[in-house]
This record gives C-alpha cells, structure tokens and sequence, in this order.
C-alpha cells in the first residue's frame, strides 16, 4: 500500500537558504513516484522512476531531489541532497533512471539513504499508514472542544489557556 503518491523533481538545495532549485527544459519533466513503507521506520520507492530523454542542450548537473505534489507548480513536501552529486550530470539523448528500491527515508527522524537530512515542509503525521498526511488544527476554548459531540480523528484540537 503507497503511503505517498507524488512527483520527484531534481534540481539542487542552496546550503545557506535551502531553497530547492528544480532544472527546467530540455524535455525535463517530474516524474510520478509512490512510496511504500519498508519496515523499520522507512518508506522506499516501489517502481523504478525513467525520465524523458534530454533533448537540445544538456541538463544541469543536479544535487538533490525534491518531492511535489503535483505535476507541475504544486507544494514542495520535501527535498534532500543526493549521494554522488558529481555522477548527475545528463548530456542529450540520454535518460535518468532511478532504480526500485533507490531512494529510501527514515522516520521519525527524516533521513534520506544518501546520510544527508531531508527538508520537511509541512508538519506530518508519522503512523505508518498516514506517514505523509498533513493534520488539520484546530485552536479552540475548553468550552468550544467540550461543545464537539463528535471530534474529528484527522484532526488536532488545541485548547487555549484562559487568562
């Protein structure tokens, strides 16, 4: 069972800000990817990922992968730098392959294979079976939550102080 279904981009994390810079042209295009749990706390990508042959001028060497939501434009989930950087650089006619298997995090402390830590962009929830769901939050008075015949299970209630 796919706990995440989503897009990998590649591209490259700037070490001071950590903003992820995807390539862009030359036939690139995000892949689909799901992510199945592989025990231990790690989550792997279960089919081998082939992206479209580079066509014009070569690719830009790239450094990392990102995880979108969408296709294209979408929310950045989560990005890390890869493990051999100097090995990922694409000249025309060829094609990036990413094996089954390749690509593997570990949570709950978010770890990517590679030993480089992994960009989180949104809070998540980490039981295996919802390991990338993003709770609602909800921040309501004692007597607003008291109120609530039914709470939602999806969702976290805060309750505020009373002054």
């Amino acid at each position: 069972m796919s706990v995440l279904s989503a897009f990998l981009a590649l591209g490259s994390i700037n070490p001071t800000t950590l903003a992820f810079t995807e390539l862009s042209g030359s036939g690139y295009a995000r892949q689909p990817i799901d992510f199945v749990t592989a025990g231990a706390g790690e989550v792997t990508n279960d089919a081998a990922l082939l992206f479209p042959a580079i066509t014009g001028a070569s690719w830009s060497r790239y450094n990392a992968y990102a995880v979108f939501d969408a296709l294209t434009a979408g929310n950045r989930l989560m990005a890390w730098n890869v493990a051999q950087p100097e090995l990922n650089s694409l000249s025309p006619g060829r094609r990036q392959a990413i094996g089954k298997g390749d690509i593997r995090l570990k949570f709950p402390v978010v770890q990517a294979n590679s030993g480089s830590p992994v960009i989180m962009s949104g809070p998540y929830a980490l039981a295996p079976q919802a390991l990338f769901l993003t709770p609602s939050i909800k921040v309501l008075s004692q007597a607003e939550y008291d109120a609530i015949s039914e709470p939602d299970a999806s969702t976290v209630y805060m309750i505020e102080e009373e002054a």
